[in-house]
């Protein structure tokens, strides 16, 4: 789930935005992200959570690499939403989050 929602999806300038402008036809990536993704009923309310908090990143000082969730703006978004098994919720968000910055930071290595 977190690779899905966290791996490069070609929105920003790229090889692929260069040669779409061109009239160029790419071959597929072997890397390319699945454009659908299955998630099942048990895991529903960690990818709703995971959507919210796209963007809710601490970062490490003049590097900005990020270092984690925000937990305080992801324990407002469980009170917000009505968690009901907040102690599951974050077990869960912290896998996805280990993943995440994975992705995130092999990103900023290149």
């Amino acid at each position: 789930m977190a690779e899905a929602l966290y791996s490069d999806s070609g929105s920003g300038e790229s090889a692929e935005d260069d040669a779409k402008a061109l009239g160029v036809i790419l071959p597929p990536r072997d890397d390319e992200p699945p454009q659908d993704i299955e998630v099942w009923e048990e895991n529903w309310e960690a990818f709703n959570m995971a959507l919210l908090m796209l963007n809710e990143w601490n970062y490490a000082g003049m590097s900005g690499a990020p270092i984690g969730y925000n937990k305080q703006t992801m324990q407002w978004y469980f009170e917000l939403t009505g968690v009901k098994e907040p102690e599951r919720l974050l077990a869960e968000m912290r896998a996805i989050e280990r993943v995440a910055l994975g992705i995130l930071c092999k990103r900023m290595s290149k």
